[in-house]
């Protein structure tokens, strides 16, 4: 059985910080960005704790670096290590918060997606996303109660 542990960032290298970026938080990197370069796309996104989670008894949460990815189809998808990613933007809106990145979890494991950016993100956190809605009600329309409500996505993506 593995144990999940907290490691600080700062102890971290940079094979550590790029699994967790690409596989975690969804984001395309170069297998060959460095450190720096690593940590302030993970910060770009939103991520803003100073730790990763990785697994104790076996290593970085993600043991392998991904290997190359099967060439995206015309729906921007692709797989790397047996998971399936999609290509999603996700525009600001004018809601509270609707410039920062969405945080999404599934599962108990969480990523922020960032705003106006197409970034490749596991096919599970999309679903999530698809599943993400809200009640919208609006005043009936002789102003005595209210309409039925409207379900709208929380989240509204496009794939790129």
């Amino acid at each position: 059985m593995t144990n999940t542990i907290k490691k600080p960032i700062a102890d971290c290298d940079v094979t550590e910080l790029r699994d967790f970026a690409t596989i975690v938080m969804g984001l395309e990197l170069a297998p060959t960005s460095n450190t720096p370069t690593t940590l302030s796309r993970i910060r770009a996104a939103g991520y803003q704790l100073d730790y990763i989670e990785i697994q104790g008894d076996a290593g970085p949460a993600v043991q392998n670096q991904p290997s190359a990815a099967a060439p995206a189809t015309e729906r921007g998808e692709k797989m790397v290590d047996g998971r399936r990613f999609m290509r999603i933007s996700i525009p600001e809106n004018d809601k509270a918060g609707g410039d920062e990145p969405v945080f999404v979890s599934v599962n108990g494991k969480a990523m922020f997606i960032p705003r106006n950016k197409t970034e490749w993100v596991p096919e599970e956190y999309v679903e999530a996303l698809k599943n993400a809605q809200e009640f919208v009600y609006e005043t009936a329309d002789d102003g005595l109660g209210l309409k039925p409500p409207r379900v709208i996505q929380s989240y509204p993506f496009q794939a790129a």
